[in-house]
């Protein structure tokens, strides 16, 4: 069983008498602190706060009432009892009414009336605490879904905006065809319709993988490491005919991970790397290191094509962040920003190396997940 908390109590009278019989009464109970002034209470309230703060009222150079003036700004969460022997008082009347004061206890006051007092006192104190907890759990709560909801907006306008402009090139270039005799022209026509056809796929792929992410249950199964790779990089041949992969992969041959999210990650790097790693007409190559141990799979996917400028590295995770050199490519702005998404949920990191003009390299590392 828990043993329950003990009260903290700060009491302030400038009577050491009533000092000393407070703290032999309740020292074996509670956790008291004694001060014979106000100021002397302020420096110790500097350093603690107390669940209870107990105070004469007619102490010299300042009043009980003036002392909690000060006390509430300094921990308005500790409960304010005034000790007097006037209950009449405009002043303490007042104190009560602004909030200075939570409690008062008349002279003289007996140890039941006392027990009471400080226990109805520790109550206050903790449902503030609570009050303050569910507060600072309903903000972030409320922050999480404001973010949600100004993503999703985002996301929406953003999709539908870009599905639409392909689908419009699709219909004038069908246009144009339909006006057009000369063979030549005509497959010029097509080849174009392919490109805006091309684009459109990429962006429904990457709301499939974004509604996919954000909404299917974490899976963790047995991944052969090289059997997914290998099966990742069959579906990206067809892309470009002139890109050639090189994979080395040491260690086990397993991860135990959701290869959902796994692969959203890989496929999007690797179509990332065939679609930035080309500078001219000539083949080029795409490397996929990493190692895989017992605690974790660590994956570098290399390409040495255009590169990411130094300003643009800190927004490339952004959802629709298009830097200048994809501006003009088939780039959704969405990719990377769900890669690292679908790696938050797996507790993964990505890191990013890259030199413009010299080439790009992502760094995922996963932990094995295998209890």
């Amino acid at each position: 069983m828990d043993t329950p908390e003990r009260i903290s109590i700060l009491y302030v009278d400038d009577e050491p008498e009533n000092l000393s019989a407070f703290k032999a009464t309740y020292r074996r109970t509670h956790d008291v602190t004694l001060s014979h002034s106000a100021k002397d209470a302020l420096e110790i309230l500097k350093e603690d706060e107390p669940h209870i703060i107990l105070a004469d009222n007619r102490m010299p150079e300042v009043t009980g009432v003036e002392f909690f003036r000060e006390v509430k700004s300094l921990h308005p969460d500790s409960v304010r009892i005034l000790i007097t022997a006037y209950t009449s008082s405009e002043m303490m009347i007042q104190a009560i009414n602004e909030g200075h004061i939570d409690k008062y206890l008349v002279k003289p006051w007996s140890d039941e009336m006392m027990n009471a007092t400080i226990q109805s006192g520790y109550e206050i104190y903790k449902s503030r605490k609570d009050v303050k907890e569910k507060n600072k759990e309903l903000a972030i709560v409320n922050e999480r879904l404001t973010k949600t909801n100004n993503e999703l907006n985002t996301f929406i306008y953003s999709v539908s905006h870009d599905l639409r402009t392909p689908l419009m090139s699709i219909l004038g270039l069908l246009s144009l065809m339909d006006e057009e005799n000369d063979l030549n022209e005509q497959q010029h026509y097509v080849k174009l319709m392919q490109s805006s056809i091309h684009k459109m796929d990429a962006y429904i792929q990457n709301t499939l993988n974004y509604y996919r992410n954000k909404k299917s249950d974490i899976e963790i199964k047995q991944i052969n490491v090289k059997d997914f790779i290998d099966e990742i990089l069959e579906s990206m041949k067809s892309f470009r005919e002139e890109v050639s992969f090189s994979v080395n992969v040491d260690g086990e041959p397993y991860i135990y991970s959701d290869e959902v999210r796994l692969r959203i990650c890989m496929n999007n790097l690797i179509s990332n790397a065939i679609k930035y790693g080309k500078k001219d007409d000539a083949k080029y190559l795409i490397e996929i290191e990493g190692v895989c141990t017992p605690d974790f799979l660590e994956l570098h996917v290399i390409d040495h094509g255009i590169g990411i400028p130094d300003d643009e590295m800190s927004q490339i995770f952004e959802m629709f962040s298009k830097g200048k050199q994809s501006k003009s490519s088939k780039s959704t702005g969405l990719g990377l920003y769900i890669v690292k998404e679908s790696l938050q949920k797996i507790n993964g990191t990505i890191d990013v190396e890259s030199e413009l003009n010299q080439g790009s390299r992502f760094i995922v590392k996963i932990p094995n997940l295998d209890e």
